[in-house]
């Protein structure tokens, strides 16, 4: 049940919002970081968000409590139906507890994993792990599960799973859950920040698909009947018609003809780097609308939307900027890796 909001209004959130991202490790400090090649900096900037750098394999699920319990803590700020897209936003990571949960429970070699992999935040559903992972089968499973949005049709996820032990498609679908559920919270947000949610939810999802697509011309080369499975629905430029066309393709090079403008331009100019750069250059595209809203002085309520893209890609960069000194990688290579890191504020 959602708590109580005072919805303080876009105006003073917007301040708050730049209050916050003054302190962010923002592209301008990170690109400096990097060709210092300052790897005690970037250690100094995770102690300063209470997070140990020495403990390096600790360090993603660190920074995604991080991440979960800033957003957390803006939510009764807000108006009820802002409140509530917040919320849905922190339920992916329910969903990833989900999925790290069943592939520990359907892979026993791997359950000892379960404890450290599991993302802990007082903001997410409490799963009991240790009852979950004794759980006879798929049903007793699901009876773990706290009731939220997601308890009634995860049932026939897992059933499904029971019988198939597919993990890929169960989360496939879980994702198509996640997507569908976080697009009604999209649909219903005050009007002055919802033209720009839609516009960024639907590019997410074109990012998302197009990356599937890429991926199943390039390496799956599942039939159009099991690539139909992994399509989200809610992009604004590729449909499950265009989807499946284009995971169909010879190759990446032969799919950029089958796609319109941006996507066509992209995968041509970048199709031959390989997926992992296509995927960057789409998430910076993606990052690039969110910090135009972001900065949007004339409609303070767009900040409030794009606070949480920005605040992902932020825990995306350190997290890999953190690792690639580690690994003493070539600065250009480093910088393929960040996300918006020619804009900083």
């Amino acid at each position: 049940m959602m708590k109580a909001t005072l919805d303080l209004g876009s105006d003073f959130l917007f301040a708050k919002l730049h209050g916050h991202w003054s302190g962010a490790a923002d592209g301008r400090r990170l690109l400096h970081l990097l060709y210092s090649r300052n790897l005690q900096g970037v250690a100094r900037i995770l102690s300063s968000w209470q997070i140990d750098p020495s403990d390096r394999a600790g360090v993603q699920k660190a920074l995604s409590q991080r991440l979960i319990n800033q957003l957390a803590t803006l939510m009764p700020l807000m108006d009820r139906r802002t409140a509530a897209y917040y919320a849905r936003v922190i339920d992916r990571y329910y969903l990833q507890n989900l999925k790290v949960l069943l592939h520990c429970w359907i892979l026993p070699a791997e359950r000892a994993s379960a404890p450290f992999l599991v993302i802990d935040s007082p903001c997410l559903p409490a799963v009991d792990l240790d009852r979950f992972i004794a759980c006879r089968n798929l049903d007793q499973c699901h009876a773990c599960l706290p009731e939220n949005d997601f308890t009634g049709p995860l049932r026939g996820i897992l059933s499904d799973l029971e019988d198939s032990r597919d993990l890929f498609a169960a989360e496939c679908r879980m994702d198509a859950l996640y997507y569908r559920l976080l697009g009604e919270r999209v649909a219903r947000l005050p009007l002055a920040s919802r033209g720009t949610a839609r516009k960024l939810f639907g590019q997410e999802v074109d990012m998302l698909n197009l990356v599937t697509a890429l991926r199943n011309a390039a390496v799956y080369r599942f039939p159009e009947d099991r690539v139909a499975d992994l399509f989200l629905a809610g992009g604004r430029e590729l449909d499950l018609e265009r989807f499946l066309t284009v995971s169909q393709a010879e190759s990446i090079a032969a799919s950029a003809a089958l796609l319109p403008s941006p996507y066509h331009d992209l995968v041509e100019r970048w199709g031959a780097e390989g997926l992992d750069v296509c995927e960057n250059v789409l998430l910076n595209r993606l990052y690039r609308e969110a910090w135009k809203a972001f900065r949007n002085f004339n409609n303070p309520a767009l900040s409030v939307v794009a606070f949480p893209f920005l605040k992902t890609a932020e825990a995306l960069n350190v997290a890999r900027l953190f690792e690639a000194l580690h690994f003493e990688m070539a600065p250009k290579q480093i910088q393929a890796l960040l996300v918006g890191a020619d804009y900083a504020a």
